[in-house]
Parts: C-alpha cells; structure tokens; sequence
C-alpha cells in the first residue's frame, strides 16, 4: 500500500505544489520564466494575484513572449475577482486598445471599481479615474469628481513620483473650478468611505 501511495504522489505533476510566494521569490531575483511557470497553474485554478502577476509579465514580456491578448484575458479573470489592481491594468489596455478593442467606458469602470476599494498600493486608479472625469474620456466631464478624486490620489498613493506629478497638476484643474465647487470636491473627498468590490 505505502508503494502505491508513494508512486501515486510521485506521479502528480510538480506544479500542484507550485505556491504563490515561489513565484514572488523568482521575480524578485530577475527569473522571470521561473515565475511564470509559478504562477500559470495557480491562475489556472483561479488565483486572482497570480493572473494578475502572470498578466503584467505577458504585458511586459518578461519570461513569456509579450501577448497583449493574453495579459488582457488574464487581468479580466483577476478583476472579476476584485483585484484592484487588474481592475486599474485592464482598464489601462482598454483605454489605449491594446490586446483588444478600445474600450473608454469599460475602462472607466474598472478605474472606478479600482478606486472606490480606497487601497493604497492601487491609488493609480484613483488618478486614472480623476484624468476620465476631467477630460471626459469614458464620462461626461464632472471636474468636481476630477478634483475630488485628485485630492484622494494625493493622500492615498504612495509612489513619491507620481505625487509630485500630482502636484504639479493641480493648479491646472483648480483653474476649472469655481470656489463652491472646489469646496464641494474637498467635502466629498473629505467624505471618502471604501466600498467593498462585488464581483
């Protein structure tokens, strides 16, 4: 019987075994193959961090020949699942069109559901989200939405660049607010709650 079982274990495929972390562990020494290779059956079985991952090297084309398609269909399958941030990367593709159609009012969507989970590793999507409602991209023009989720971006994103990049834009919107309105976008930001994604 101990045969049996052992030869049994011995025939499962190795991947089974494959864990998320492994993965991480492979990308942050530079092999990039050896992630993918982590991650594809975890995104199999419905992982949404590993199809997010898995998606952004076939994006970038790290260990895997570049797929836009590809990257696309495995971000889809982690943002069904909530995942801020495959929600904010597809969006991204469907705004820009790559791995498929051009898409402005899916894509804002998905900034929106990004965004309104209040994370600050995802913040980008609240500054993608204030970019649509400016310029009316995906949406009717709302530049009080546009200073609200500015200011939230401000206080939500940690990346130092982009911050500065913020900063440097703000002047540029407030000239398209009237002070009642700058006032309202702050009482909203202000007022700011996270909601939890429904798939």
């Amino acid at each position: 019987m101990k045969k049996v079982l052992l030869s049994l274990l011995l025939s499962l495929p190795l991947i089974a075994f494959a864990t998320f972390e492994d993965g991480v562990d492979a990308f942050n020494r530079g092999d990039y193959s050896r992630a993918a290779r982590e991650w594809q059956p975890l995104a199999n079985a419905g992982d949404p961090d590993a199809a997010r991952n898995l998606g952004r090297l076939y994006q970038q084309g790290l260990g895997v020949k570049t797929d836009l398609i590809k990257a696309r269909q495995l971000y889809r399958l982690a943002a069904a699942k909530c995942n801020a941030t495959a929600q904010n990367n597809l969006g991204l593709m469907m705004l820009n069109g790559h791995g498929g159609e051009k898409d402005l009012v899916g894509a804002f969507r998905l900034f929106e559901k990004a965004a309104m989970q209040g994370l600050h590793a995802d913040a980008d999507a609240m500054g993608n989200l204030a970019g649509m409602y400016f310029s009316g991209v995906g949406t009717q023009t709302n530049v009080i939405e546009a200073y609200k989720w500015y200011v939230l971006y401000g206080e939500y994103t940690t990346d130092v660049k982009n911050k500065q990049q913020l900063l440097s834009l703000l002047p540029q919107v407030e000239k398209s607010l009237t002070h009642t309105q700058k006032a309202e976008a702050i009482k909203r930001a202000n007022s700011f709650q996270k909601t939890r994604c429904i798939p």
